[in-house]
């Protein structure tokens, strides 16, 4: 077994499962305020669509990725696992407290929009683990991001809902940025979280991709890569 097996079997592994674990925080941490904070910024805007901007709102992030994914996986290709999944991890802590400071809902669409852009970590975190598993080890290692599927998803809403609107349930917050951003606690929350993965993995996560196997190609058809999945979504949004 190489060393890169080596080390994943001693903790690589399990900072896969973190940075996995965040992108679901990410993602579920909006569920139990999105519709308050759409109220909030509708309502100092005149708009109406409330519904329709939740939906947008919710959609946007998974949407991006969706669309973004096979890019960054074909630049992990190129570069290696390692610095793609970094660059996610800054992607969430930027983007996490950028969504927190929203004051329209334009500004709330485009940080969770480019959240989703510079994160193709579920993908490149899959694409690690085949490069360091044998056969035999994938289908267990493969359920590690499952199982941060779960608990991501589970801590995420909870994260959200225990810290929003502090200012209006502890004095510590009253008068402070954090009672004309109702929602940025549990934001900034998620961008610690996301900061902090990004220096376990700088500190404990080796290269899976050697150099000699990266691909050789000088030139990647990012374009075609992305008109591929603009194409996936339509189909599914259309058919039948």
């Amino acid at each position: 077994m190489s060393t890169v097996q080596r080390d994943a079997s001693k903790g690589a592994l399990m900072v896969l499962f973190l940075v996995t674990m965040i992108d679901l925080i990410g993602f579920g941490i909006v569920i139990p305020f999105l519709t308050y904070l759409v109220e909030d910024l509708a309502d100092s805007q005149g708009i109406v669509e409330v519904g329709i901007w939740v939906g947008i709102l919710m959609t946007s992030y998974s949407a991006a990725q969706f669309l973004f994914s096979p890019i960054w996986g074909s630049i992990s290709d190129r570069i290696g696992r390692r610095p793609v999944l970094m660059i996610g991890l800054v992607g969430n802590t930027v983007f996490f407290t950028m969504f927190g400071l929203a004051n329209t809902l334009v500004v709330a669409l485009i940080a969770r929009f480019l959240a989703g852009v510079f994160n193709g970590n579920i993908a490149v975190a899959r694409a690690y683990i085949g490069d360091v598993s044998t056969p035999k080890q994938l289908a267990t290692r493969m359920g590690l991001i499952g199982a941060a599927f779960g608990l991501g998803f589970t801590i995420g809403p909870f994260i959200g809902g225990e810290l929003s609107d502090p200012a209006s349930r502890w004095s510590t917050f009253e008068s402070t940025i954090f009672e004309t951003y109702p929602y940025l606690l549990p934001c900034i929350a998620a961008s610690v979280l996301s900061l902090l993965s990004l220096i376990v993995a700088y500190k404990n996560l080796p290269e899976s991709l050697p150099v000699e196997l990266r691909s050789k190609k000088s030139n990647v058809n990012l374009i075609s890569r992305f008109k591929s999945s603009s194409k996936n979504i339509a189909s599914t949004l259309f058919s039948g």
